[in-house]
């Protein structure tokens, strides 16, 4: 037979594993407003900023809706974001920008537009790399050169 406090203390263990369980499951704007960028849903993300959620929310990893919707190729979506004022020259954990994603994918459309908004050309990744460095030789490069300080 079990005594009462061994099934207090089961019946707190069982509490506590279900508060866990809401808690985590239930994401919160911040957390929609990055699926929303990785799934390409630009009236949602549009939503939750209009709602007051900063366009510069981070993952855990550090990157921001803008980086997620450049590496996803999403091109209104970056339109969007740079209209809602989102930081053009955030960097994640490892020092990316939108910017140098925008020119690992080889996309001249979204480098263009970075570029535009006023992305820096000249910042560095962890590996000391920067966009033209990233480029190498990619179609990418005369765009970024064109922004490139003299």
């Amino acid at each position: 037979m079990k005594r009462p406090l061994d099934l207090f203390a089961l019946g707190g263990l069982l509490f506590a594993i279900v508060v866990i369980l809401i808690f985590t499951t239930i994401p919160t704007k911040e957390q929609r407003v990055l699926r929303a960028a990785r799934s390409g849903n630009e009236n949602r993300l549009l939503e939750l900023i209009s709602s007051g959620v900063s366009p510069d929310v981070r993952t855990p990893l550090g990157q921001t809706p803008l980086i997620i919707a450049t590496e996803q190729g999403y091109s209104k979506l970056v339109d969007r974001l740079l209209a809602s004022g989102a930081n053009v020259d955030a960097q994640d954990s490892n020092g990316w920008t939108a910017l140098m994603f925008a020119t690992r994918r080889n996309d001249t459309g979204l480098v263009g537009r970075l570029v535009a908004a006023g992305a820096s050309v000249s910042l560095t990744n962890d590996e000391g790399r920067t966009a033209l460095d990233i480029a190498n030789g990619n179609r990418v490069l005369d765009v970024l050169i064109k922004k490139a300080p003299q």
